[in-house]
């Protein structure tokens, strides 16, 4: 479901701001057909581009465009997006021992590429919240990027907003944005 804030929101507005194309993507990423109520999943930007008839290159950088106002974080080598609100959205960021959304929840996470730090990332926000199980196996595959250590992923918390209260790459997407 696409709620209205979309529209009238700050994020929404940059979006609309940064023109048709990237609206357009940023829709798509809430309504793509390889989508999941996590808001994370796989998604291959030719794919978009074949859904979507526009070139792979305008798709890049509209996610790079996207990437920057915090909506979501892309990871290029995995292949990754992560609606970053997008779990509190559809799940309201938590869920309780009985519900059968855990298990479906924990199926989608698991099958996400090991190797992205997305994966660590959402788990570290999201874990807890949707019961989610980390097996020592994927944490041990986590590559780590510069200026990581073990552990330094911050804790998850549902009511965080804004950007700057994301962890923030040493490569930013807007300076991704400038070698395009």
């Amino acid at each position: 479901m696409l709620f209205h804030r979309f529209w009238t929101g700050t994020t929404g507005k940059a979006l609309r701001d940064a023109g048709p194309v990237v609206q357009l993507v940023a829709v798509y990423l809430l309504s793509s057909p390889h989508s999941n109520f996590l808001g994370i999943y796989r998604l291959p930007l030719p794919y978009a581009a074949a859904d979507l008839r526009i070139p792979e290159d305008d798709v890049l950088k509209a996610v790079l465009t996207i990437e920057a106002t915090g909506f979501i974080k892309y990871d290029r080598e995995a292949e990754v997006v992560w609606i970053v609100e997008g779990a509190r959205w559809q799940v309201g960021g938590s869920l309780n021992g009985t519900d059968n959304r855990i298990k479906y929840a924990q199926g989608e996470f698991d099958n996400l590429p090991p190797q992205t730090p997305l994966r660590q990332e959402f788990f570290a926000r999201y874990g807890a919240g949707l019961q989610l199980k980390l097996s020592d196996a994927a944490l041990r595959s986590r590559p780590m990027r510069k200026g990581s250590s073990p552990g330094s992923a911050r804790s998850g918390n549902a009511d965080r907003q804004g950007p700057e209260d994301w962890d923030v790459c040493a490569d930013t997407p807007q300076e991704r944005l400038r070698d395009i």
